[in-house]
């Protein structure tokens, strides 16, 4: 057997191993019963988590999340997709009126505490995306997708919540993985742009603050551009990265409003 492909398994099945770890670790966290109760999903978020609940929860039931809501803020009412980042609460919604789990007894808190660990779990696959792509041998970006995953820091804002960012910062890092290639060698350098790209829109409709990451990684590529680049092919594979990476998100920002008013 190909002692290379038996590496590459070993690899997947610890990095398997290390997301389910992490997913069940944050389940466990936000299911203590101090404040969770199965049956009861009363008062279980609050602020602005039950606002991206209860728009998920209509998701869940098959109902229009309304463009303009009168009753979030009083008396003026709030225009919901142009002051709101609302993208998490439809696959959070459609995947649990799909699976059929409310027939089961599952209640819609219950399975979003799953859903958002889960989700929040592919941050292991793109920080050793970005460990291998940075130059760091297998074990060392192992390391470093188990130390953050496990790291009570990096989890401390998500228990017991609903939040944008653990949707946005998975998708962010996967699109920082892609960067990373593509401006690293021109080989596939538009492929790897666009997916870049794909993913940096995606998480830039997912949460607000994705867009103050993006602009700094956009300013950090441009002044690497500008001040440090000497070599022509360089400073060509660099500014072709640059753009191709922003073709996606401007694209975006003609279907959801909220990158155009925000």
């Amino acid at each position: 057997m190909n002692n290379n492909f038996v590496k590459i398994a070993f690899t997947i099945g610890i990095l398997a191993a290390i997301y389910l770890a992490a997913a069940l670790y944050r389940v466990r966290a936000d299911t203590d019963p101090e404040f969770y109760e199965a049956r009861n999903p009363v008062a279980f978020y609050w602020t602005e988590n039950a606002v991206q609940y209860h728009y998920a929860e209509l998701g869940s039931q098959g109902r229009a999340i309304p463009a303009f809501d009168p009753k979030l803020q009083a008396p003026e009412g709030v225009k919901v997709f142009e002051n709101l980042t609302i993208f998490m609460e439809y696959p959070c919604g459609a995947l649990y009126r799909w699976s059929g789990l409310a027939s089961r007894g599952v209640r819609f808190h219950t399975f979003t505490i799953y859903f958002m660990a889960f989700f929040a779990g592919f941050t292991v696959f793109a920080l050793y995306g970005c460990g291998r792509v940075l130059g760091f041998s297998r074990p060392y970006a192992l390391l470093a997708a188990g130390l953050a995953s496990f790291s009570y820091v990096s989890i401390g804002r998500s228990v017991q919540g609903f939040l944008n960012e653990d949707f946005s910062l998975p998708l962010f890092f996967l699109g920082l993985v892609f960067f990373l290639k593509a401006i690293s060698a021109r080989n596939r350098l538009v492929r790897n742009a666009l997916l870049a790209g794909l993913f940096f829109g995606l998480s830039l409709a997912s949460w607000h603050f994705a867009r103050f990451l993006y602009l700094g990684l956009i300013a950090y590529a441009g002044l690497n551009l500008w001040c440090f680049t000497r070599d022509p092919g360089d400073r060509r594979r660099q500014a072709d990265t640059i753009f191709w990476i922003t073709v996606i998100p401007f694209l975006a920002s003609l279907v959801f409003p909220v990158l155009r008013t925000r």
